[in-house]
């Protein structure tokens, strides 16, 4: 695993990561199956729709309760350490320069009501 911005910061982000790769392994195992299923089946689509948002909400929930106290740690120590390196405005540059505009539309898609 890469090592984090400051070294006090790297125990905390291996420890992240592992725990994010697992549950992403969790969360991505059934879907392999069930897109295997659903593609030699047919069913009805708005049960198939609630299941999946079911599952969606229940894996974000599992998300939060192994590994949100880490991703917080390791978001907390990064946050110093940019802050320490003084590099707040560059970090604002670059965004000011190279907008994530996949992220704004996506936020702008998921608020329309």
């Amino acid at each position: 695993m890469a090592q984090s911005i400051s070294p006090e910061c790297t125990p905390l982000k291996h420890k992240y990561d592992t725990c994010f790769n697992a549950w992403l392994e969790s969360y991505l195992s059934p879907e392999v199956t069930n897109a295997i299923k659903s593609s030699s089946t047919s069913s009805n689509s708005a049960s198939n729709d609630d299941a999946k948002a079911h599952r969606t909400r229940r894996m974000a929930q599992e998300y939060e309760d192994k590994c949100g106290a880490a991703w917080k740690a390791y978001n907390s120590c990064v946050t110093k350490a940019v802050k320490e390196h003084k590099l707040e405005e560059l970090i604002h540059q670059a965004r000011d320069e190279n907008p994530l505009r996949e992220l704004e539309s996506h936020l702008d898609q998921t608020h329309v009501s």
